[in-house]
């Protein structure tokens, strides 16, 4: 599931769209930063939830997240190679708060994420508890003399 499309970019980046994807390949250009973009945000929050991220409807924050850093990834095509102030401001925020994600300080429980298991895999929601239960690695016993 993809949480913004091309369309969704455009609006975000307005006219300044033409002047960062030209060509043929402008719809294609802007798919791969697009696509880069949620590649950096699912790596961080996967640290702490399941993805995908499912639902009929992707939540806005993630979509607003993946834009953000998508448009930043639009400006180094131009000229100038550059992000507007404004802009770079935007992406510090947002890897600031998907690093409180991957650090647990930031919860996407209100988005409809489910979350991981501390071994990465998915583990199972109940009526507000989860519990998740490990095998030791050493006993006691095992560890007589040390």
């Amino acid at each position: 599931m993809t949480y913004a499309t091309t369309t969704d970019l455009k609006g975000k980046l307005r006219l300044q769209y033409a002047g960062c994807y030209t060509g043929a390949t402008a719809d294609a250009d802007a798919a791969v930063d697009l696509a880069s973009a949620q590649a950096e945000v699912d790596g961080r929050i996967s640290m702490r939830w399941q993805l995908p991220a499912e639902g009929t409807t992707v939540p806005g924050l993630l979509k607003d997240w993946t834009l953000t850093l998508a448009a930043a990834r639009s400006w180094l095509r131009t000229a100038g190679g550059t992000s507007p102030a404004g802009l770079t401001e935007e992406v510090k925020a947002v890897r600031a708060l998907l690093a409180d994600v991957a650090a647990g300080k930031f919860s996407l429980a209100n988005v409809g994420l489910a979350p991981a298991s501390p071994d990465g895999a998915a583990s199972a929601s109940g009526t507000g508890l989860d519990v998740v239960v490990n095998e030791a690695k050493f006993k006691r016993s095992q560890l007589s003399g040390w």
